[in-house]
């Protein structure tokens, strides 16, 4: 898959020189631009934000009035504490990379009841293969959460809090992507409805 990306400068592009992936998640979801976001990276003085195709000029002017406007100030920390109950979702599946693109783990679907949100609070995952495998935890095809699992790696996201990740009717996903054809793993989210 081919993604566009988008560099700034993160000293002289955001007004406070600095970035909160969070919050400019938030704002590019809440924008009208209508290509999904993939995800965001910083290293050093860039900010490196990646889209799943090009993005129209319009779009493009969008993003640069984000950026120009963006505080750098993360999300609140909003700790929901919930219980588990009859509304738990918790989804978990071996898996087999057969094929160098990325690909959807079909165990793992789930769709949001119409009507309710759906709070995350468990992401991991497990591999065993010749190369590091990326796993993509996605709402409505756009990448929330990424573990990039090396050779018999381990790795988890337990969330301090439950987080929203999803409202009523969005579809759920988990996908593997790898440089080569061939490995096995294991991938799984818990979550609840409310």
């Amino acid at each position: 898959m081919s993604l566009s990306q988008y560099n700034y400068t993160i000293s002289t592009a955001f007004p406070n020189g600095k970035v909160a992936p969070d919050r400019l998640t938030n704002e590019i979801d809440a924008s009208s631009i209508t290509v999904a976001l993939d995800h965001i990276d910083t290293l050093a003085d860039v900010c490196s934000i990646y889209f799943k195709a090009a993005l129209s000029g319009a779009e493009q002017t969008t993003l640069n009035g984000l950026v120009a406007v963006h505080s750098g100030q993360p999300l609140p920390d909003n700790p929901l504490v919930i219980p588990l109950s009859t509304n738990s979702i918790i989804k978990t599946t071996e898996f087999t990379i057969s094929a160098k693109a990325e690909t959807t783990i079909t165990a793992l679907n789930y769709t949001v009841t119409t009507g309710k949100k759906f709070y995350l609070s468990y992401f991991g995952g497990s591999s065993f293969g010749p190369l590091p495998i990326i796993v993509r935890i996605k709402v409505a095809g756009t990448s929330k959460f990424m573990l990039s699992l090396s050779m018999t790696d381990i790795k988890s996201f337990p969330l301090p809090a439950a987080i929203q990740i999803a409202t009523g009717g969005d579809a759920i996903t988990v996908t593997t992507e790898t440089q080569v054809a061939r490995g096995q793993g294991w991938a799984g989210f818990a979550g609840v409805e409310i």
